[in-house]
Order: structure tokens, then C-alpha cells, then sequence
């Protein structure tokens, strides 16, 4: 199997949104992986967000060539623990990147046909009786966002920084809680119509 770990300069770029590409899904996925690192306490006065990128322990974010190699890892001492049914279609889609972290695990894809890239987060240690829970707590305190929808099962979410949109919600009986982003280049589609569109084609 064939892993690499995401060094600290690669996380830095992603925070600071210097990386190119889809940066909203970039900095999500990072962020949580972020979120999941104890802090010494010896650096305890450290504040600055550039300061606390660098104290990420770099080998909690682990990244696979492919799905298969992705579960195997995922599988290790995780026996009966929750994973996503794909759908067929993603068999027709590149898989960009695989990412593994304490409390997700993370597939980007690149739907060539459609040109538009997919970013679905599974937090697989994660349950919800209703999507608003999430909200209403701890659980979640990502930068600026507006919520333009919800319902007991997902809540469109606009991130402000960005000008882009996920989708959060719980899956099926489980309820597990995922995020979905969607992009493309033709900006002539509306962003929350592509997601919905890509939440049915996931059977999400």
C-alpha cells in the first residue's frame, strides 16, 4: 500500500487558502483533520492561526492513490464501523485524492463528463438524530457561513469567505454525517441546484 502523509506545508497553503484548485473543500477537509490534534500544553500561548497550523501532527491526515487502498487502512481495527455505499457512477469518475482522519475519511473526484469536481466527507464516528443539531452546539465553528436551507436531513450551507456552497447532512438509517461539495466551471449553474443534483446522483 502506498501512503503519504500531508507535510505541514502542504496544510499551511490549504488554511491560508494559497492552495489552487477547490479551496473551500481543500480548507474543510484539513480543517478537520486539524481539529482532531491534541495541543501541548506547552504551547499553550501559541495563538496566531499560522502558529497553529504548524503544531498539526502531520500523520493523523493520511492520502491514497485509491478507494480500495483507502479502505484497507480504514478497515484496520475499525471492524463494523460505518462505510458509505458508492453508487455505480462513481466507477466512471477519477478519483483526484483519498484522505483518511481520525473522524472522516474523504473522496475528491473529477466528473470529466460533466466537468465538475466532488468533494464527500463521510464523518463516520458522527451521528445525528436531525441535521440542525450539528449547529446548535459545539460541533460546529467553521468561519463565516449563512444557512440558505434546511431540513431535518441536510442544511445548505453558503460559505461567505468563499462564495461557495456544501451541503451537510446525515445518511440513511446510520445517520452519519457527511458534506458534500460541488463545483464546475460553467458559472451559468446554479451552485445549490448542482448540489442537490449531485446529492440524488449519490443516493445521499
Amino acid at each position: 500500500m502506498k501512503t503519504r502523509l500531508i507535510s505541514v506545508a502542504i496544510l499551511f497553503t490549504i488554511l491560508t487558502g494559497c492552495s489552487g484548485g477547490n479551496t473551500l473543500s481543500e480548507t474543510m477537509e484539513t480543517q478537520a483533520a486539524a481539529t482532531q490534534t491534541s495541543v501541548s500544553t506547552t504551547m499553550a500561548a501559541v495563538t496566531t492561526a499560522d502558529e497553529m497550523v504548524m503544531m498539526v501532527n502531520e500523520s493523523r491526515v493520511q492520502i491514497f492513490d485509491t478507494y480500495d487502498e483507502l479502505m484497507a487502512e480504514y478497515n484496520k481495527g475499525r471492524s463494523g464501523n460505518y462505510v458509505y455505499p458508492l453508487p455505480e457512477i462513481t466507477d466512471s469518475w477519477t478519483l483526484e485524492k483519498a484522505s483518511l482522519c481520525p473522524s472522516n475519511y474523504t473522496l475528491r473526484y473529477d466528473d470529466a463528463a460533466n466537468d465538475v469536481s466532488v468533494m464527500l466527507e463521510i464523518g463516520y464516528n458522527y451521528t445525528l438524530d436531525k441535521i440542525s443539531d450539528y449547529f446548535g452546539g459545539d460541533s460546529y465553528s467553521y468561519g463565516g457561513f449563512t444557512i440558505d436551507e434546511m431540513t431535518d436531513r441536510y442544511a445548505v450551507v453558503h460559505y461567505t469567505e468563499f462564495d461557495d456552497y456544501a451541503i451537510i447532512g446525515i445518511t440513511g438509517e446510520e445517520n452519519i454525517r457527511y458534506t458534500l461539495v460541488v463545483n464546475s466551471d460553467d458559472e451559468t449553474k446554479d451552485p445549490i441546484a448542482l448540489l442537490k443534483e449531485y446529492k440524488e446522483i449519490l443516493e445521499l
